[in-house]
């Protein structure tokens, strides 16, 4: 919206994802459902937080950016040199999935703070 000139509508919807949707763990869901009807992309969790993190980082609101960061860091397998589909928190042995690996990768380029993940497979070996 901001790229298109609509600045206060994208400030707006960001005020209203921070307000509504961000979770103190940095999760950018509203129930633990898939929120969509389309059966590939509900598969992708992580998928639709990175590209509001993005966006929103994008635009100056890091407060966003950085929490749905943060939040998509509990995705990584270090021993698989990738992501996962699932959150850490959930518990599960989630194998490594390409989609998220390659998705993941651009929202820490997107939203750096300048601190590393770790040798997990984003770092040149």
């Amino acid at each position: 919206m901001q790229l298109a000139g609509r600045v206060a509508e994208a400030h707006r919807l960001l005020d209203f994802v921070s307000d509504c949707l961000l979770r103190p763990n940095g999760d950018l869901t509203t129930t633990e459902q898939p929120e969509t009807v389309d059966p590939v992309v509900s598969l992708y969790p992580g998928y639709a937080n990175g590209w509001i993190g993005i966006a929103a980082h994008n635009v100056g609101r890091f407060e966003i950016g950085f929490s749905a960061r943060a939040h998509l860091c509990g995705c990584r397998g270090p021993e698989l040199g990738g992501f996962t589909l699932e959150h850490a928190e959930i518990g599960s042995e989630s194998p490594g999935e390409v989609l998220m690996s390659a998705h993941l990768r651009r929202v820490r380029l997107f939203c750096n703070d300048g601190t590393q993940w770790g040798n997990n497979g984003l770092a040149r070996r």
